[in-house]
């Protein structure tokens, strides 16, 4: 995943807050992303 996408991504209101911000950029956690990713997903949204 390129820097740029994630920057869209954490952008957007229904993305997780990172879990820690360093001064070498933001950390999410594996889990909150994950999670974030399925709920997006057309399918799993359908069966509710």
């Amino acid at each position: 995943m390129s820097r740029q996408w994630v920057e869209v991504l954490s952008k957007r209101r229904d993305f997780p807050e990172p879990a820690v911000v360093l001064k070498a950029g933001r950390i999410w956690r594996t889990e909150d992303v994950e999670r974030w990713a399925v709920s997006r997903r057309p399918d799993s949204r359908e069966e509710g």
